[in-house]
């Protein structure tokens, strides 16, 4: 074979090549509608938040202040049914 038998199969190979590939891109696009086209996320597995479960009586909620008073403000927020920070914020503005 010549060169330009070569170069002749070549450019044939790549045209056909091309050719595929434009027909099966057209194909999926008419067969799928534009919404399926867009990728979507993965759906992830919910927290459990065992961890801060069981670490529970570590946690600090107010720096500097005893364990003692932080269960008093807990319970005096629980006897009343109001958020803790009320029941803190009371305290300072009486103060």
């Amino acid at each position: 074979m010549h060169f330009q038998d070569y170069e002749t199969r070549y450019r044939l190979l790549m045209l056909e090549e091309s050719t595929t590939r434009y027909h099966n891109i057209r194909r999926a696009q008419a067969s799928s509608q534009p919404l399926d086209l867009i990728p979507t996320a993965n759906f992830r597995k919910k927290r459990t938040r065992k961890w801060e479960n069981a670490h529970r009586a570590e946690t600090v909620t107010y720096r500097g202040v005893p364990r003692q008073v932080v269960e008093w403000i807990v319970e005096i927020s629980q006897s009343l049914s109001v958020p803790r920070d009320e029941v803190v914020r009371a305290f300072l503005d009486m103060a």
